[in-house]
């Protein structure tokens, strides 16, 4: 069952990065349409026009940088996440042991026994 999750886990975490790439290849082809039809309009539009191309270009690239760096942001919460997970399951594991345990001692004859005295123990103890 731990394969299972950490294989699933290591399979989101791949398709995360490839979609960033996938993300990436299509902001650089918007950029290239988008350049070429406003460098187009600008130099129809002649001289009269107040809109720089390379105002256009800067603030393009600006929020391209922007939107993948959210984008790398939301990865690395999405891995701390799931590292956080990973923890969470070993902790549940480890107290899940620890009940089963603590279950045993407590229906055995003896456990009973050693329950009892640690409880007086405890109470003695507590009065000092």
């Amino acid at each position: 069952m731990r394969i299972l999750r950490n294989s699933r886990l290591q399979f989101r975490n791949n398709n995360v990065h490839l979609e960033l790439e996938q993300i990436k290849q299509r902001l650089n082809i918007l950029e290239n349409q988008t350049l070429g039809k406003k460098t187009a309009e600008t130099f129809n539009a002649g001289n009269n026009s107040n809109i720089n191309t390379n105002d256009i270009n800067e603030l393009f690239i600006n929020e391209k940088k922007l939107f993948i760096e959210s984008k790398e942001d939301l990865i690395k919460v999405e891995e701390y996440l799931f590292t956080l997970l990973e923890n969470e399951e070993k902790v549940l594991k480890e107290y899940r042991f620890v009940l089963k345990r603590y279950n045993a001692l407590s229906s055995s004859k003896l456990g009973k026994l050693t329950l009892f005295y640690w409880k007086i123990r405890r109470n003695l103890f507590r009065r000092k």
